[in-house]
């Protein structure tokens, strides 16, 4: 077959010899460029997938770190709102025993007259320990 190419073409044996080496050789080279390029087509695919698992991992992850944390800025905001209801009730309570104390004052002065007294009266000092002042 080759030597009725080459009588066909007029083109020396050889010369057709080499030309079906380089289509064959060519053709070997293509066909491995194909499967190398598959192959990277699929380990890109792979690669893929597995990185996307890990950001929706990751993702995941970082929601219920936000979610604990945020369960947590929760607990200490309802503690620090309870806590000011309580300081309002003890302040209220403080503000009744300073107007009596000063009730008390204006009605003693009135019939005694000045009269050296304790710095903080009793009642107003316990108010103060309870709030913590």
């Amino acid at each position: 077959m080759i030597t009725a190419i080459a009588r066909f073409t007029g083109i020396p044996t050889l010369l057709v010899w080499a030309a079906l080496i380089a289509i064959a050789a060519g053709g070997v080279w293509a066909w491995g460029s194909y499967q190398h390029h598959a192959g990277v087509r699929e380990g890109r695919a792979i690669e893929r997938a597995a990185w996307e698992k890990a950001m929706r991992d990751l993702r995941e992850q970082m929601d219920a770190e936000r979610r604990q944390a945020q369960e947590r800025i929760d607990r200490i905001e309802q503690d620090y709102l309870e806590g000011r209801k309580r300081d309002a009730v003890l302040i209220a309570d403080l503000e009744a025993a300073i107007v009596q104390m000063e009730t008390e004052d204006a009605e003693d002065d009135n019939a005694a007259g000045p009269v050296c007294r304790p710095a903080i009266p009793r009642g107003l000092s316990k108010q103060l320990d309870a709030i913590g002042r």
